[in-house]
């Protein structure tokens, strides 16, 4: 008779539930892999990063809205079943509506790997290596800051003790209100996974998103390899990305769709292809969903959107197929809102009280006087040098800034 203490149990139950992720993921990659061809016309690994990033977030939204409905948000068998049978009929309907031919799939697939010079290996070397640092960091080290904490985290485990999304009893409000798409991911991972560990996979895959576009970008806009990779490593560099990589506040997923919308926006341009527009709308009404500080990037994306069908003289085929726009944002992006509709009253769950102060013109020259200047002293920064240094670097900073600002 074999015996099990403890530890072996937990391993079982450990590996048993990773499994279920495991094929999860399979499941999302083949799918991305399926969908790909009618995207694009050649396989790249940072393309292929950005549609299976783009299926995984959309059909965990579409699925986790289904089963909260049923109160069943918590089955990870019936979560996996749902997915599996979703995929497949969708398989099904793109395969009937949107045949491709097999060699079109070996000419979509046939990779040819671009010559590398002992540069781009350099750089593609410190890029991976920043990943598996941080990797490394993010699955031994549990989210722990004080926003993720209180708000973002909690939130998911409610859902999970409740089957659903909708509110519960809580004296912090934030944790009801706040749009949902981001969290929804972390749920998936910890559904399957049972470990708080993966919770930093959601920004941490976020920025392998972000450097994705932003070697695409650079490739768009005709920048050799080198340049492009350049480019992604300047993008690892700044020090919010390593701050916001361990925290579910989802910032970096909002950057990661709006680097995406970006990358379609420029295919739209250069190839009047209809498809690569809506792929860019998708994207932003996946934003909207995920937080607020998504809304301020709507302006302008409104704005380009408009221009370029002008431009193109494209409006009217656009305004033919515009009922997507409202299926997506239903879909994807409205749930959170109508649930603070129901429960509160309001669209973003709570009342908003506008301040007393208003600023009139002359308080905003007054404002912009020492404003921009303490802005600019900080962007002049000298963290990280030598601390045998520092205290000189200062003080000449110091001093600079003085003379310009005081001058006698």
């Amino acid at each position: 008779m074999v015996e099990f203490d403890s530890f072996s149990i937990l391993n079982i139950f450990i590996n048993h539930w990773g499994k279920m992720l495991l094929v999860s993921i399979i499941v999302y990659l083949f799918f991305s892999l399926f969908i790909y061809p009618r995207i694009f016309e050649k396989a790249t690994f940072s393309k292929i990063l950005l549609v299976f990033f783009l299926t995984v977030f959309s059909i965990n939204i579409l699925i986790s809205e289904i089963l909260s409905l049923l109160n069943l948000l918590n089955r990870p068998w019936i979560f996996l079943g749902t997915q599996t049978i979703f995929c497949l009929i969708a398989v099904l309907l793109v395969h009937h509506f949107f045949p491709i031919s097999k060699q079109t799939y070996k000419s979509v697939y046939h990779f040819n790997f671009f010559r590398v010079n002992l540069i781009d290996i350099v750089l593609i070397t410190l890029i991976s290596a920043t990943f598996i640092g941080f990797f490394a960091v993010g699955i031994t080290t549990p989210i722990n800051n004080i926003d993720s904490l209180a708000t973002h985290l909690p939130r998911i485990y409610y859902w999970l003790q409740h089957g659903s999304l909708d509110y519960w009893t809580t004296i912090n409000q934030f944790q009801l209100v706040y749009p949902i798409n981001a969290h929804i991911q972390g749920l998936w991972l910890f559904l399957f996974g049972r470990s708080e560990y993966l919770f930093f996979l959601v920004q941490w895959f976020s920025l392998i998103i972000i450097s994705a576009s932003a070697y695409e970008i650079s490739k768009t806009l005709h920048y050799s390899n080198t340049q492009a990779l350049l480019s992604t490593l300047i993008g690892l560099s700044f020090p919010i990305v390593l701050l916001q990589t361990f925290s579910f506040q989802g910032d970096l997923t909002v950057t990661a769709f709006a680097m995406i919308f970006i990358v379609f926006i420029l295919w739209f341009n250069r190839t009047d292809q209809m498809k690569y527009l809506w792929l860019a709308i998708f994207s932003i009404i996946l934003t909207i969903g995920t937080k607020q500080t998504a809304y301020i990037t709507l302006p302008v994306s409104f704005c380009v959107i408009m221009y370029l069908l002008i431009k193109k003289r494209l409006v009217k085929r656009f305004l033919r197929n515009s009922w997507l726009v409202i299926v997506f944002m239903i879909v994807f992006a409205s749930f959170q809102f109508l649930q603070n509709v129901y429960h509160t009253n309001t669209l973003i769950g709570m009342e908003w009280k506008p301040s007393k102060q208003y600023t009139t013109f002359d308080q905003f020259q007054q404002k912009t006087v020492y404003v921009i200047p303490r802005y600019f002293y900080q962007f002049v920064g000298i963290e990280g040098l030598p601390r045998s240094i520092t205290p000189t670097l200062i003080q000449i900073k110091e001093d600079v800034f003085r003379a310009m600002l005081n001058p006698r």
